[in-house]
């Protein structure tokens, strides 16, 4: 394999480059700490809060519908009057607000297992991005760096056989200045 010589028409060109990488970088890195965060938060929100929210609401709601049927039973019982219709339509309500509420739950733990499904997979793709932003981005940067140094040096580095400049200034000893 043959060395090709390399055709830079632009330092500053490369400068930019590494600038704009840089930004993108920290950019990157930032967005990447954001979606961990948000997914964090949505995991807590599911298995925490909703899960022990429904949970509540399906102990409170099973206690309204056994006081409405107790209510609806001893109206019943109750030699004195007829039950009324509030008496059923409560016990209705309090059926299906518990019903309401067992199907949030299970919605819950749909939710639980669909976002691990979901979520696994693109957790190792951002975590491989995250391994890129830290690894081996700010390896290339360095790099660029050295690469844009060794440019300016080889820009400043004179022909072989001229004078450099601080040669043809210095006078020459014993000469008239």
């Amino acid at each position: 394999m043959t060395k090709q010589p390399a055709h830079v028409t632009s330092i500053e060109a490369l400068r930019q480059f590494r600038a704009r990488l840089i930004v993108y970088q920290d950019k990157a890195a930032k967005a990447l700490d954001e979606v961990a965060a948000e997914l964090a938060r949505t995991r807590q929100w599911l298995e925490g809060e909703q899960h022990s929210y429904w949970a509540q609401q399906l102990k409170q709601r099973g206690r309204a519908l056994e006081e409405a049927k107790q209510t609806l039973l001893r109206a019943r019982m109750s030699s004195l009057r007829q039950t009324s219709s509030a008496e059923q339509l409560a016990v209705k309500k309090a059926e299906r607000e518990l019903a309401h509420a067992r199907e949030k739950m299970r919605a819950v733990k749909k939710w639980r297992l669909q976002f691990d499904n979901q979520v696994i997979p693109l957790t190792g793709q951002l975590s491989r991005l995250h391994t890129f932003l830290s690894g081996d981005l700010p390896g290339a940067i360095r790099l660029l760096n050295q690469t844009i140094t060794h440019l300016e040096d080889y820009l400043h580095t004179p022909l072989p056989g001229t004078a450099t400049p601080s040669a043809a200034r210095t006078p020459e000893p014993g000469g008239a200045s």
